[in-house]
Order: C-alpha cells, then sequence, then structure tokens
C-alpha cells in the first residue's frame, strides 16, 4: 500500500492455581488445583494504512476458573510415576474498544469489542523418576498441549460506534491453526557422596 504500519498480536494470560494433596497411603498420592485465568491482548492489522481496512482492537480482557488433576503413585521406594491432567478453558476477552477503517468514512471507534475463540488448551503430563543408583537420580516426562482444538478461530465482534454513519455492528474472523505440542524432557541428578 505504499505506506508503513504494523500487523501484530499480543496476548497476556496470568494463572493463579492453589492446589492441594492428600497422601492416600505409602504409594499412593492424589491432587487438585482450582485455577483463576486472566487473559488480555491486543490485535493490530494495518491501522493506520487510509486504503485497508485496518483495525486497532485493544483494552478487552477476561476471567475465567479451571482446574488440574494429579495422581502420584510409588510402585517402589526409588521410582516415582506422576500424571496431571487439565481441560480445555475457554476465557473470553470482554469490554475492548475496536477502531476500523471503514473506506468512505474512515476510522470508527467502536466502544464493545470482544474476542472469542482464546482457549487454553487441554493438557496432559505424565512422568517417571527412578533411582538407578542411590546417588544418581533419572526422571523422564511427557506433556501434550492440544493447541489445535483450543486455538482455531478467532471472532472479533464490536458494536456501540461512535459515528452514527458507521455499520451498527462489525464481525471479523481469523483462522490461527495453531499445531498441538508435545514436550518431552529428560533430566540427571547426581550426589557425590564421599
Amino acid at each position: 500500500f505504499g505506506t508503513r504500519d504494523d500487523a501484530s498480536s499480543l496476548f497476556t494470560i496470568v494463572k493463579l492455581a492453589p492446589a492441594m494433596a492428600w497422601r492416600v497411603n505409602d504409594s499412593l498420592s492424589i491432587g487438585a488445583a482450582l485455577g483463576l485465568n486472566y487473559v488480555a491482548g491486543t490485535q493490530e492489522l494495518f491501522p493506520n494504512t487510509p486504503s485497508f481496512p485496518g483495525f486497532r482492537f485493544k483494552g478487552a480482557s477476561g476471567v475465567e476458573w479451571n482446574y488440574k488433576l494429579g495422581l502420584q503413585y510409588r510402585p517402589a521406594s526409588d521410582v516415582v510415576i506422576g500424571m496431571t491432567y487439565g481441560p480445555q478453558t475457554s476465557v473470553p476477552m470482554k469490554n475492548g474498544t475496536l477502531r476500523i477503517n471503514i473506506p468512505g468514512t474512515g476510522v470508527v471507534r467502536y466502544d464493545n469489542a470482544r474476542l472469542d475463540g482464546i482457549r487454553l488448551p487441554e493438557e496432559l503430563a505424565i512422568g517417571l523418576s527412578f533411582h538407578p543408583t542411590p546417588s544418581l537420580l533419572v526422571s523422564l516426562q511427557g506433556k501434550w498441549y492440544n493447541w489445535s482444538s483450543a486455538l482455531n478461530t478467532l471472532r472479533l465482534t464490536a458494536s456501540g460506534p461512535r459515528d452514527p454513519t458507521a455499520p451498527p455492528t462489525q464481525s471479523l474472523v481469523s483462522w490461527v491453526d495453531v499445531l498441538d505440542q508435545d514436550v518431552l524432557s529428560i533430566r540427571v541428578a547426581y550426589q557425590h557422596i564421599e
């Protein structure tokens, strides 16, 4: 378009998750965490290019609860197996503003903008730790994050234009198509004994 402009998305997620656990017996422990999630963000797509219907979305945030469950099993004194699971959690972002460049009208501010489609992924983690020798600890952990289901389509909607000649609502859809994330961790610790 012969101009210099921005295309960006920035999302912040803050989690607070107090947890508690119960030791059922010498081999089995179970636990749970109740989490409070806060999400905020901004999006820009060529907001300063007059010949393009660009937009700037900001000021929206959302809060939602979720949970995580955990299990720890000790089949032997030197072996520990653990597992955690957390479900997918939708966190809609509300009470934002949208400035959009409407061809023929100019930049119009909408005071009631929201973004739907932001979800924290379903996650599953399985871990194993063991002592091959009294001084050596080896741990393996696998994690799976179901991002492909959590972040695929974002829908930005807005109403309440400050210009009475502008359309009463705006709706913008974007496809993200994020891939799942698989993480494998291997840790080794050695304690030197004299």
